[in-house]
């Protein structure tokens, strides 16, 4: 019974690891008007950020594939902290550019949140 709830346990946490991604992708747009106030700035220069954050997505889906296959599915894990780092980056950024950078490594490092469920689940 104990062992039927840790799983359950997992498998909900590796959902919730999944769903930060798309969240953080609704978060930002809704927050478009707030933004451009915020940085004195037009929704087209803002739309940028959106851009880098999907453009980063991509790029690390085929970095972390092979990544994943080759140190295993627990090291990977570790570069979670970017994705931290890149959200404060993104929290206080004075300039368009600099969102736009902090964005891109923001969402690029949610490929792991979106690989590794998927993966650990495979062997529960």
């Amino acid at each position: 019974m104990i062992q039927q709830n840790r799983v359950f346990f997992l498998i909900l946490v590796l959902r919730f690891l999944t769903a930060l991604g798309p969240l953080s992708v609704w978060s930002l747009l809704f927050a478009f008007p707030e933004i451009c106030q915020g940085l004195k700035t037009d929704i087209a220069d803002i739309s940028y950020s959106l851009s880098s954050f999907l453009s980063g997505l991509s790029i690390e889906q085929l970095v972390y594939g092979p990544m994943l296959e080759r140190f295993g599915r627990k090291k990977p894990i570790c570069f979670g902290l970017l994705y931290m780092l890149a959200s404060i980056g993104c929290a206080l950024a004075g300039s368009v550019q600099a969102l736009i950078v902090f964005g891109f490594f923001r969402l690029s490092d949610h490929v792991q949140d979106w690989f590794l469920p998927g993966n650990w689940l495979r062997f529960i």
